[in-house]
């Protein structure tokens, strides 16, 4: 297993703040665990976390995330936006966007984003992100971005076979971890910059873009509640709207979305 070098990642990275301090671990229960370890001590913004392994990896809605030795990527990214807590959901749908294009662009895959941060292949998923903060009333104090991507998997355990695929598996040739990386925190570092500077539109237009959701039959679990109907629009504070049957259009503000049938 060629093991991931935080020097040869920061070489030619050319990156004004992330990724200038890469922390790496070969196994570790989870990156955004570290990350948000290191973020309470101080850590600088940008600094990053990067394992070959996770032994408690976690997605949203506390699901795990498979995450064996030298084949996926995972790693975790500490930012300090200066947004108040209610712009969180910006710093999610600008790594979804970041990990798409850079997956589009060297996989020549049609990578997609299911709602609200699920990245999607022939509506089986190859990677996913997971945003954890500690915020005041007024400002976000910390970010953790965590970001897990399917690169060289090609074996996965029974249950998660029919649910999830690899860059490998889909293109049919092995991935170059490196070169992803440092093409995935350049991005970040891009659509970063963007909604500090206010141009959050134009990342949340590249974002929808980029959906898998719109446009399609849904099936949305929140609790015990079953939600079905088509997906009808996302507006800009990350909330899905639904129309079911009976023309009565919901807003979803979180929950565990799968699609019913492809556009």
């Amino acid at each position: 297993m060629l093991k991931l070098n935080p020097l040869e990642i920061q070489n030619s990275l050319n990156t004004r703040l992330i990724g200038h301090h890469i922390i790496w671990e070969y196994e570790v229960h989870s990156t955004n665990d570290v990350a948000l370890e290191l973020a309470s001590k101080g850590a600088l913004e940008g600094t990053v976390v990067l394992a070959e392994s996770q032994t408690r990896g976690r997605g949203r809605m506390g699901r795990s995330w498979y995450s064996p030795p030298g084949e996926g990527i995972y790693l975790s990214v500490i930012l300090k936006p200066p947004l108040p807590p209610q712009k969180a959901y910006q710093i999610t749908f600008m790594a979804a966007v970041a990990a798409a294009e850079t997956l589009r662009h060297l996989s020549g895959l049609e990578v997609q984003i299911k709602w609200p941060n699920d990245l999607m292949i022939r509506n089986k998923k190859v990677g996913g992100i997971l945003t954890e903060l500690k915020a005041g009333p007024d400002r976000i104090h910390w970010a953790v971005i965590g970001i897990g991507i399917n690169a060289n998997i090609v074996q996965f355990p029974q249950e998660l076979q029919d649910q999830v695929t690899s860059l490998m598996l889909e293109s049919g040739y092995p991935v170059r971890r490196i070169p992803l990386i440092q093409n995935l925190l350049r991005n970040l570092e891009k659509w970063y910059f963007l909604i500090l500077e206010g141009n959050f539109p134009k990342l949340f237009e590249t974002w929808r873009s980029l959906s898998c959701t719109l446009g399609n039959q849904v099936e949305i679990k929140i609790g015990e509640e079953i939600i079905r109907g088509l997906a009808t629009r996302v507006e800009q504070d990350g909330t899905l709207y639904v129309r079911e049957d009976s023309g009565q259009e919901r807003p979803i503000v979180t929950g565990d979305v799968a699609l019913i049938a492809q556009k």
